[in-house]
């Protein structure tokens, strides 16, 4: 039930039963109401779960000249087995070692570099969006896995000559 009633003790204290929180991720606010008195209103918040899935977005099936910039960066949403977004999840993105593929241009300490692993964190609606990635001088088609928890996917791209 949404409604529970709760008797003082003998300091005066009223102590409600435990809440049960449901699959939704979200704020929402509770309130307790002494008769006679003003309410006092408290927000409370259900946190997502542990990263469960993971969807890659527009730029899956695109294709690059080889040595060029993909023109979309690699972008996914992480859920939870619920569907909710995982915010703060930890995403790895990995090139392959080897013929068709590429690198993430990153900065690390202020220095770019090139990285076929990179890791980036989900932010408030669970995408994480990972640095620009740039084909190597190998033509053909390849995929970038992708992971978060128990969540995977992958990323289907072609080097063009």
């Amino acid at each position: 039930t949404s409604i529970a009633t709760a008797t003082t003790n003998s300091s005066g204290v009223a102590t409600a039963p435990p809440t049960t929180a449901d699959n939704i991720a979200g704020a929402f606010t509770a309130t307790a109401v002494l008769a006679g008195s003003g309410a006092a209103r408290y927000t409370l918040r259900n946190r997502a779960g542990l990263p469960d899935a993971v969807a890659t977005g527009a730029a899956d099936g695109i294709s690059t000249t080889i040595g060029s910039r993909l023109p979309v960066r690699l972008a996914v949403t992480v859920t939870d087995k619920d569907g909710n977004a995982v915010s703060g999840a930890v995403v790895r993105f990995a090139a392959p070692g080897r013929g068709p593929g590429g690198h993430f241009a990153i900065t690390v300490h202020g220095r770019a570099r090139a990285a076929r692993i990179t890791r980036v964190r989900t932010n408030a609606e669970g995408i994480a969006i990972a640095p620009p990635f740039i084909a190597n001088s190998t033509a053909g088609g390849y995929t970038v896995a992708v992971r978060a928890g128990s969540g995977r996917a992958a990323f289907a791209l072609v080097n063009r000559p």
